[in-house]
């Protein structure tokens, strides 16, 4: 392959990819979750067709120094615009599970709100108490009339 014909396979790569990261982005500001499990094999194949593209670039550099003016812009180009959607991938990505924190506390703060704390005596006669139950355990004194 010529240089050109390698820088242009990189920008074809950049390219897809970045639509990847940006559909994902989209879909994680939506909270569309089931498309972004549906794009999960399309990043990995778009992130690994860019990744072997760069090992064989990396691998020659001189590729690069004999890439004509054109497509040494449009690989620079690429490069700006693989950044800015990066970014914006990450930023979708920690907002989404800053969400997901947030809703998993919110959860788990009214399932606690909602919970009925044990009341009633002990067979000494002094008032119950939550501390009172052993580890891990969630009972209740319970009385019971027998007169039916």
């Amino acid at each position: 392959m010529t240089p050109n014909e390698i820088t242009r396979e990189l920008v074809t790569a950049g390219k897809s990819l970045i639509a990847v990261l940006d559909e994902e982005s989209e879909a994680l500001g939506q909270v569309k979750l089931a498309r972004v499990t549906e794009l999960h094999d399309a990043k990995e194949n778009a992130a690994t067709q860019y990744e072997t593209v760069m090992t064989t670039v990396r691998a020659h550099p001189e590729v690069l120094a004999a890439t004509g003016p054109d497509e040494r812009r449009a690989l620079i180009a690429i490069k700006d615009e693989l950044d800015h959607a990066t970014l914006r991938n990450i930023n979708a990505l920690r907002a989404a599970m800053e969400m997901n924190r947030r809703l998993v506390q919110t959860i788990a703060s009214s399932i606690e709100r909602q919970r009925t704390s044990a009341s009633g005596y002990t067979k000494t006669g002094a008032a119950y108490s939550r501390t009172q139950l052993s580890t891990g355990a969630d009972m209740m004194p319970v009385s019971l009339n027998e007169t039916f």
